[in-house]
């Protein structure tokens, strides 16, 4: 298709996107009480960075702007993707107190654990107690991270 052909129904679609939205991105929300306008402009920077830099903003709200002129229907998409990784980590010489802050997060998984006791005593009845231990261990961490999708 010559280029000719195809510019007079690109017109309409950049004039009413300059329109909408200068800059391609999101209007700015208008608050309703004064003490909301610095929260306003925040909320409007973080819509603007997800549409425009996180995803493929211009492309976007062109291509549907187009659909939407042509077809009388214009779709756009967006959903939160959530991606999962998965690591094994291992630590040497940990304390009691190291091991219990590093267990006490819900996304770590103990695979392998060894204790070595550095002091201890033995009671009347032949009983070793430890006094201070030290840890090895293998672990596996998973790490979940998400961004919205337009």
């Amino acid at each position: 298709m010559p280029l000719a052909t195809g510019a007079p129904s690109v017109i309409p679609v950049c004039t009413l996107m300059l329109e909408i939205c200068p800059g391609v991105g999101a209007r700015n929300p208008v608050p309703a009480e004064e003490r909301n306008v610095e929260r306003a402009e925040q909320v409007s920077d973080y819509v603007n960075y997800i549409i425009n830099h996180d995803n493929e903003g211009y492309k976007i709200l062109y291509n549907w702007f187009k659909d939407a002129l042509l077809f009388r229907l214009g779709v756009v998409k967006y959903f939160y993707e959530e991606e999962e990784s998965v690591t094994e980590e291992e630590y040497n010489g940990l304390t009691e107190d190291e091991l219990a802050v590093l267990l006490a997060n819900p996304d770590i998984k103990v695979v392998e654990q060894q204790e070595t006791i550095l002091n201890s005593y033995m009671e009347d009845d032949g009983t070793v107690v430890p006094l201070e231990s030290s840890y090895d261990l293998s672990v596996r961490v998973t790490e979940r991270k998400g961004k919205i999708k337009v």
